[in-house]
């Protein structure tokens, strides 16, 4: 789907709003960092000259994004720009435990690729342990701009990190591996409703059942809306809708209903069953989302 700054805008203005949200319930996460997994992807271009890429990634490359106000993430952006999966993920990790002790929380996008970078710690950590001991980036990082930012942050050899990594990752047990290297860790932030809940038992074995938070409902299509009750049970999890984000309108599908009537936002019941409509600012109209959604409660007058 198309996007633009709007879009940008919008999914900049809900980060910040789960953030707000997030240290109402959580004391000091503002003061130290994050250790957040994503990269980019390559662009592509269709016959008519437009670049095509995931949401996310237009995101990372705009200027809403390059300009934000707070440098809390533990890896540069120049790691976060990096296309290849591979090398990112190293260096996010690389990153992530050389900072260790000013990691307040661990996220990513979704919940699928928290367990992906734990799985790749899991097999790449003696590599992690000789860079930092050697104080020296493998040489299979061949992003230049990549390899020479982790550099600046590894600054040089440090034996006792890199002792105190190996002795937590040859344990024979992983449990609670999360906490043991980032010992001030406060909680885990990532999408881990719908699809995503198969992967809450696996990350709540990893992190000794930290918080996990499930901070907002988006897609490419629009921001939907965000998580009010951040420390809720992650089965438990509700997204109350952000009317400014785009025109929001469902169609109810309760079981034995066939009466397609478009409901406005504000007329939705509680306890019934509904397939959202977005009109957004990019030409959508009354675009059927696909997603049912159950009304679960009201915070002031929004579903």
């Amino acid at each position: 789907f198309p996007t633009n700054n709007k879009y940008f805008e919008n999914l900049g203005f809900i980060q910040a709003l789960c953030s707000a949200i997030i240290s109402k319930y959580i004391d000091g996460i503002k003061e130290g960092k994050v250790i957040k997994f994503m990269n980019t992807r390559p662009l592509s271009t269709t016959p008519s000259g437009l670049h095509v890429a995931p949401a996310l990634t237009g995101f990372l490359k705009s200027d809403c994004f390059k300009n934000r106000p707070s440098k809390c993430y533990t890896s540069p952006d120049e790691v976060i720009l990096c296309v290849d999966d591979k090398q990112s993920m190293f260096c996010h990790l690389l990153c992530g435990l050389v900072q260790r002790a000013t990691v307040m929380s661990m996220a990513a996008l979704f919940a699928s690729t928290l367990v992906q970078a734990i799985r790749f710690l899991e097999t790449h950590w003696k590599e992690l342990c000789a860079n930092i001991r050697s104080g020296h980036v493998s040489d299979w990082i061949t992003d230049l701009t990549c390899r020479e930012s982790v550099s600046a942050i590894l600054g040089g050899t440090n034996l006792e990190l890199a002792d105190l990594i190996e002795h937590e990752c040859s344990q024979s047990s992983w449990e609670g591996i999360i906490i043991r290297l980032w010992p001030n860790i406060k909680f885990i932030e990532s999408i881990s409703t719908g699809q995503m809940s198969q992967y809450i038992p696996v990350l709540e074995f990893y992190s000794n059942k930290l918080p996990l938070i499930s901070p907002f409902y988006g897609a490419s299509e629009a921001m939907f809306g965000v998580n009010v009750d951040p420390l809720c049970n992650p089965q438990d999890v509700s997204y109350t809708f952000i009317t400014t984000m785009s025109y929001f309108e469902f169609v109810r599908v309760d079981e034995g209903n066939i009466d397609d009537e478009i409901v406005d936002l504000v007329d939705v019941k509680l306890g019934c069953s509904y397939e959202v409509l977005v009109t957004n600012h990019v030409g959508l109209y009354r675009y059927r989302m696909g997603d049912i959604l159950e009304v679960t409660g009201f915070y002031n007058s929004a579903p």
